[in-house]
């Protein structure tokens, strides 16, 4: 019984594609391969109870995974293994030296590398005189906001590859584009480690689900006065603190209080610029 559906199931993806499938069955077909001899359309309608969707399941861990009754060890690594595999295919579309050398290019570039990961990563990119990618190196990974870029190891890999520029580049996962206060001082301080062994920082690219934002293209890598730097990440930490939605979890008073401290950063930067 179960083979006759399994059959009817490759038919269908094969004339069909797998645009005409529900979630729930893209899953039951992809457990055929891990899951022989067992009803797997129970199993995928259990995976999307607890985890709400094919990317939620696609995002789980190995742990999460074997919590589903009918997913085991090798279920578990098949299904987390997926979304890697087809990162890896996504990155060996473009050459294998890509030129990134402006925003556009170097944005897709770790778009693909870092989107729709359950946890932070960090990544170095090392590039050579014509900004063509020599290499990339993941610096760390592990929850949210508890994984920082080391400078000197930015550097020992730029030297290692005998890079001449480096773009550095993290994940938000389900976060901000807005980069927070500890992003531009991870920002300076990688940047004024590269500048004294003769490389240059190009840019440090935040990824969200939604898209990617070039401290670069924000002017943020052209500021060398720490008073101004100090600023102008006290300025984003307010920025991402209101998020200028209404301020949820906030009440009326403390949105208020932080929208004049704003005013009062912003003024202060533009003194600093002359425009006052």
């Amino acid at each position: 019984m179960h083979e006759g559906h399994r059959n009817r199931m490759r038919d269908k993806l094969l004339s069909g594609g797998i645009e005409n499938f529900e979630e729930h069955e893209i899953i039951e077909v992809l457990l055929y391969y891990c899951i022989p001899r067992q009803n797997t359309n129970e199993i995928a309608h259990a995976l999307l109870e607890q985890f709400g969707s094919l990317r939620g399941v696609l995002d789980a861990n190995a742990d999460e995974l074997q919590k589903v009754p009918g997913i085991g060890p090798n279920a578990a690594v098949f299904l987390t293994m997926l979304p890697q595999v087809l990162r890896r295919y996504e990155l060996e579309r473009f050459e294998k030296r890509p030129l990134l050398g402006d925003s556009t290019s170097s944005s897709l570039f770790v778009y693909e590398l870092l989107k729709g990961l359950p946890e932070e990563r960090c990544v170095s990119l090392y590039l050579d005189t014509r900004s063509r990618l020599i290499h990339y190196e993941i610096l760390g990974s592990g929850i949210a906001n508890q994984v920082g870029i080391q400078s000197r190891k930015v550097l020992e890999g730029a030297m290692r590859h005998r890079a001449v520029s480096v773009i550095i580049a993290h994940n938000h996962p389900g976060g901000s584009r807005t980069p927070s206060s500890g992003d531009l001082a991870v920002t300076y301080d990688v940047m004024n480690t590269l500048s004294a062994g003769g490389v240059r920082l190009l840019d440090h690219l935040i990824v969200t689900n939604e898209g990617v934002t070039s401290l670069e293209n924000l002017g943020l890598l052209k500021e060398k006065d720490p008073q101004k730097t100090k600023e102008i990440a006290e300025v984003y930490e307010i920025l991402n603190k209101t998020a200028f939605d209404g301020g949820k979890g906030k009440d009326d008073k403390e949105v208020a209080k932080l929208r004049d401290l704003l005013q009062d950063k912003q003024r202060i930067l533009r003194k600093m610029n002359g425009e006052e």
